[in-house]
């Protein structure tokens, strides 16, 4: 990943070096810039294309294959080198998004309460999480669970007080 990072990123340059040769009229270094940039960028994509292949899945590097071998037989090197360029860059983006977000999970994972105040009656007793068992109403948001006996309402259908973590009380139901 570390180096198709490297490979968009001089494929991009290769690619702004080739638009300014072009503007300052020198046309056949600018499609040598597009070009290599093209073939450079192309290679993971390619792989990628191949390793879907020989599992006999048709994949969208396979799509881009296609369109960039075309592009470079029209002698389209503008499009050739761009289209691969914005894959990989989409590639890099769609991998840093899902960082963020394996981060993001996480972190909201660490953040989860590992213990949990059951009352039974008047008792408050710590117990972990996971011996939280079932027939309790569980308040995440106070880390209180309330043992449910038979005929009570389904979660939340209890009629009792119970004493918040943040200080007073409030009845369910």
């Amino acid at each position: 990943n570390k180096y198709k990072n490297r490979i968009t990123a001089l494929s991009g340059f290769l690619i702004v070096i080739g638009f300014a040769l072009k503007t300052l009229g020198y046309t056949t270094a600018a499609d040598f810039a597009l070009i290599l940039a093209t073939l450079i960028a192309v290679v993971p994509i390619m792989y990628k294309a191949y390793l879907a292949l020989r599992m006999k899945a048709f994949s969208i590097e396979l799509l881009v294959t296609i369109a960039v071998i075309g592009a470079l037989f029209i002698r389209e090197y503008t499009e050739s080198s761009v289209v691969t360029f914005l894959f990989l860059f989409g590639d890099f983006l769609e991998a840093r998004t899902l960082e963020k977000t394996r981060s993001s999970l996480r972190s909201l994972i660490d953040m989860a309460p590992q213990e949990a105040i059951v009352l039974h009656g008047t008792d408050q007793v710590v117990v972990p999480v996971e011996e939280v068992g079932t027939g309790l109403d569980r308040h995440p948001a106070s880390g209180l669970a309330h043992g449910r006996q038979e005929g009570e309402g389904p979660v939340g259908g209890l009629d009792r007080f119970v004493r918040n973590a943040c200080g007073p009380s409030s009845q369910e139901g």
